[in-house]
């Protein structure tokens, strides 16, 4: 952390790294489409290196830096006004692409885009601590373990939110199912 803070662009590096799995959540947690992320993160690693002088308690890195992800991701998301529905995120293959990298017909191609898009609704509408959870065990692919130790709490916890996260992600996918259409 000294040597961070003494602007050496390597121990920066090295620190930002370790964080990146957990920063990346909280960034996804608030705006829900992965390529977002990014330039929500790029701005906290910038504002982070910029500002690391001023973090006077090393021991205070990982809560002062995911504040700053936190905001960097709020002003993303205020500079995107509504996010588009048509952008590539979690739970969707690029328009035309198949799971075996081939093409798919017009019609599959539209019901893989329909249901990307209502699963990234559902996504949006889950609370942040159930989308962190969420990115970090199935994008992130982070064992029980980890995600405990990202976010400082237990395994057993862990498994409850992912649980409760899935629950009210199956229940939200569900419910335009179960109203039906009325044509």
């Amino acid at each position: 952390m000294d040597q961070a803070r003494g602007g050496d662009p390597e121990a920066f590096r090295a620190l930002i790294e370790h964080h990146r799995g957990v920063a990346t959540a909280k960034a996804y947690a608030t705006l829900g489409e992965v390529h977002l992320c990014a330039d929500a993160l790029q701005n906290a690693y910038l504002k982070a290196w910029q500002k690391l002088g001023s973090l006077r308690h090393s021991e205070r890195f990982s809560g002062w830096f995911l504040a700053i992800v936190s905001r960097a991701a709020l002003d993303v998301a205020r500079r995107r006004g509504r996010l588009s529905g048509h952008e590539q995120g979690y739970g969707e293959l690029p328009p035309g692409e198949g799971p075996s990298g081939g093409f798919v017909g017009g019609e599959d191609a539209l019901v893989r885009r329909e249901r990307g898009d209502r699963i990234r609704e559902a996504l949006a509408a889950l609370p942040p601590e159930y989308r962190e959870v969420i990115y970090l065990k199935h994008v992130e692919g982070r064992s029980y373990r980890e995600i405990a130790r990202m976010l400082r709490t237990t395994t057993k916890a862990v498994e409850s939110r992912l649980f409760r996260a899935r629950q009210q992600l199956g229940r939200l996918l569900d419910e335009p199912e179960r109203g039906g259409d009325p044509k």
